[in-house]
């Protein structure tokens, strides 16, 4: 049974941040999916039940809602063909420009020849970091470049991934099931001022002669959550 079944949403939240960080605080949610209350076989729903009331998905391309066996749960597959994939995940109005604020989705591809690209945005655009995954392998952009992660994670196998905003040192994190694979990145632009929404997509590409591979994954337990320590957090870094 899918844990999220188990736990009310804020629970589950706080367990997660509580394991991941190591000290305590408050989480407010500001945009959950897990598709257990959508139909299997249609697109998700556009308001994501369960709290918070005003988070958005919008979802382009080919998406829908499937029962997963590798997550044990409904879960939204996203593929490449035929046409370009686009979920946005939009978290529930701000402006939220200053404090911790944690990204967190389970996945597992079944198809990586086509690289899946996983971004966090600002409401006009910016972007904090580009995350790709394909043949294996995730690739990080920041504002230091790009870097290949250098363990393999291979296809049909189930991972959770944390990003980890701090927007007042302007640093981002990525963990990877539980283990730090890069702490105390800048952010990719300038003009992420705040964290509006996680944007995970497949692209069709434009320029020829680039083939057309395909690339197709599963995701469930989509978070965006604004974390706030006891004590007010002053002095919790990026890279804990």
């Amino acid at each position: 049974m899918k844990r999220s079944a188990l736990l009310p949403k804020v629970a589950l939240a706080l367990l997660l941040v509580s394991a991941s960080v190591g000290v305590s605080g408050t989480v407010v949610p500001l945009f959950d999916a897990d598709f257990n209350a959508d139909a299997v076989g249609n697109k998700p729903s556009a308001s994501p039940a369960g709290a918070p009331a005003d988070d958005q998905l919008n979802v382009r391309g080919t998406a829908e809602v499937i029962d997963s066996a590798g997550l044990a749960s409904k879960a939204l597959k996203i593929a490449r063909h035929p046409t370009a994939a686009v979920v946005d995940c939009v978290a529930a109005p701000g402006p939220h420009e200053s404090g911790l604020y944690d990204v967190r989705f389970r996945h597992y591809a079944t198809v990586d020849e086509s690289p899946l690209e996983v971004t966090v945005r600002s409401r006009y655009d910016g972007t904090a970091l580009f995350l790709g995954y394909a043949n294996g392998h995730y690739t990080l952009v920041s504002g230091d470049g790009q870097e290949m992660i250098s363990e393999t994670y291979p296809t049909g196998t189930a991972r959770w991934i944390h990003i980890r905003l701090n927007m007042d040192e302007r640093k981002l994190m990525l963990r990877i099931n539980g283990t730090t694979v890069a702490s105390d990145r800048p952010f990719f632009e300038d003009l992420f001022q705040d964290v509006h929404l996680l944007r995970i997509n497949y692209v069709i590409p434009t320029v020829a002669p680039m083939p057309d591979k395909p690339g197709e994954c599963v995701v469930d337990d989509i978070m965006i959550q604004k974390y706030i320590p006891d004590g007010g957090g002053g002095g919790i870094r990026c890279n804990r």
